[in-house]
């Protein structure tokens, strides 16, 4: 009812501009004498000039659009309404009366018209937008901050701002490299210097916070910009990247917290599979452990690839009903088969493999925190080793085209029984590519960020409750890598594979983890060792001080991409060694851990306690 009244408002006034500037031009013209001809043609048409006047606009939806938001788009709109409704107003007058109206009374009422409809838009936006400002003034909880970036997405986020009252930032100032943008105002907000002066326009400006605006930044620039602003001691923020801007999950003017693979020293690849989509598309396509951190991307990835089905097998009811539920937004609900099933088990296996009969097998279940695995061996002996030869076994038996194993770096001269686990399932796989149909191959790579159990999560817990942030060693460090990346990885290690491989991915270089405690808290806006302090713990049962991709006996070979290389390790027969594995598990049922742990090294040589 609102937004008719306003449409109705409108129109009126449209009726008395429209004819006010017809009239007034006839005075301008005749020096307010003007002749009865014109007089009496403008008394006896008037209403025809409306209607035709007013479905000009109509039809360019004049009255649909809110002018609360006007662009310059809008003015050429209005300008060229006015003089369409002109146009046809007089070539009517002469097919009709013969007669055309003078040129400079068509010139004034155009530009009059214009003015008077455009002007009443513009005070429509003006007056919106000085509310809006000052409603956002009056907001005393808003946070000054300086944009970093006075490129065309630092003068959206300004706009914003200034628009929107709601938002919890007032720019005080722009900071760009860029000489030539030095003293420009843009949105009434000055470009103060360049970027290496921060910590300076912070100081006077007393800003509370930085925003980087700019959606594509090269890693090392990031890094710079990030460790310049982390001596200014406040809060840090930036838009999205550019991928997240163009694959629509993300707005360029949405301000979100600096990530920690902002700081990482590589570049996120996010190359196009190609030979991926060919790989899974229409096929019926399982994976284990899909509530997981990497399977549940797997997921994620998959379903975009359209595979005919999506197999979710998990042993956590919840972790299964939250990657379901999420999946269920993109997708059909026939295509996903969620199954709560256990990879020890393998006469639940077997039903799922005779029902499903999945073409492609995506092995990501897996035990993975080294602390805990060392107080439960034969958990980890059960599921890792044991689980996954059941798993891979079954592939042979159902025909599986292609089976990817998830490994980890842990399993290079393991010193944890996580480590030693995922070897030996390594070596089920790499045993059972020869004489299968199916095609096998294990994928290893480092830390993921933001994984369950990784240390990311505990660092943001801690910040949040206010210290300390707890570390092993002051000189660990560790390979990390984005979630999505290395799931965009592995997929495409499984695009290529042609059976046999152990793929190794490329995880730039490895970063030191005090560095990164240190540069969560700055980020955060506060000082290591003063706002929160950093513990020293000691590395735990397992732990190592830095992780290896690759054993001495391995040799490393390029792929097709340069962020995954290829190694093939001695052939592993399969008889002897499932031969191990059974006696392994009988050790592991009985709690004959000592017994057990002689087996692991029998099995892996390069175990070291």
């Amino acid at each position: 009812m609102r937004q008719l009244r306003t449409r109705v408002l409108l129109v009126i006034t449209d009726l008395i501009f429209i004819n006010a500037a017809l009239v007034f031009s006839f005075f301008l013209r005749f020096d307010t004498h003007i002749p009865p001809l014109y007089w009496g043609l403008y008394v006896h048409s008037f209403w025809f000039y409306s209607v035709i006047t007013i479905g000009v606009f109509y039809f360019f939806e004049f009255y649909h659009h809110d002018w609360r938001y006007m662009t310059v788009r809008n003015i050429f709109r209005i300008f060229m309404s006015v003089n369409i409704s002109i146009i046809i107003y007089i070539v009517c007058l002469y097919f009709i009366n013969n007669l055309f109206l003078p040129r400079t009374v068509t010139i004034m009422t155009s530009i009059i018209t214009t003015g008077l409809v455009g002007g009443s838009r513009l005070l429509i936006y003006l007056t919106f937008s000085y509310w809006k400002k000052l409603n956002n003034m009056r907001n005393r909880r808003c946070k000054k901050a300086i944009i970093i970036g006075a490129g065309s997405c630092g003068e959206l986020l300004a706009r914003d701002m200034e628009k929107n009252g709601y938002v919890p930032y007032r720019p005080v100032g722009f900071l760009d490299d860029d000489l030539a943008k030095k003293n420009l105002i843009i949105r009434e907000v000055p470009v103060l210097g360049n970027i290496e002066e921060v910590e300076k326009w912070v100081r006077e400006k007393k800003a509370e916070m930085i925003i980087i605006a700019i959606p594509s930044i090269p890693v090392e620039q990031m890094k710079r910009i990030i460790f310049l602003c982390e001596k200014a001691e406040v809060e840090l923020k930036r838009i999205p990247s550019v991928f997240n801007i163009l694959d629509g999950s993300l707005q360029v003017n949405q301000i979100g917290d600096v990530k920690p693979e902002d700081i990482l020293d590589r570049e996120v690849h996010f190359r196009e599979m190609a030979e991926t989509a060919k790989f899974v598309e229409g096929k019926i396509v399982m994976v284990t452990g899909a509530g997981g951190s990497i399977g549940a991307e797997l997921c994620r990835q998959i379903i975009d690839f359209k595979p005919r089905h999506l197999i979710l097998l998990e042993n956590s009811e919840h972790a299964l009903y939250v990657i379901y539920m999420e999946l269920l937004n993109k997708c059909p609900p026939f295509i996903l088969k969620p199954v709560i099933a256990d990879i020890q088990h393998k006469t639940k296996m077997e039903d799922v493999f005779r029902e499903y009969t999945p073409q492609i097998v995506f092995h990501a279940a897996a035990y993975k925190h080294v602390p805990l695995m060392e107080e439960s061996m034969d958990v980890a002996i059960k599921n890792n080793i044991c689980g996954t030869k059941n798993v891979a076994t079954l592939a042979v038996e159902y025909k599986t085209e292609k089976f990817v194993m998830i490994s980890t770096d842990k399993a290079v001269n393991p010193t944890s029984i996580m480590g030693v686990t995922k070897r030996v399932a390594e070596k089920v796989v790499q045993s059972l590519d020869k004489g299968s149909q199916t095609s096998f191959c294990a994928v290893r790579f480092g830390n993921v960020l933001d994984s369950s159990g990784s240390v990311l999560p505990l660092f943001k817990k801690q910040i949040a409750q206010g210290g300390p942030l707890t570390v092993t060693h002051p000189e660990v460090i560790r390979y990390f890598m984005t979630i999505p990346e290395a799931v965009r990885l592995v997929l495409t290690a499984g695009g290529i594979s042609k059976g046999g491989e152990l793929f190794v991915l490329n995880m730039g270089k490895p970063v030191k983890i005090l560095n990164m405690a240190e540069s969560l808290i700055r980020l955060s806006g506060l000082r290591p060792y003063k706002d929160i302090d950093i513990k020293f713990t000691g590395l735990r049962p397992g732990e190592k001080l830095y992780e290896e991709l690759l054993t001495e006996k391995e040799n490393v070979k390029k792929t097709e991409n340069n962020k995954i290389f290829t190694t093939f390790s001695a052939e592993v027969r399969k008889e002897p060694l499932f031969e191990e594995i059974e006696k392994l598990w009988h050790l592991a049922d009985k709690q004959n851990l000592d017994a057990a742990m002689n087996k692991l090294k029998e099995l892996v040589p390069e175990y070291r306690k």
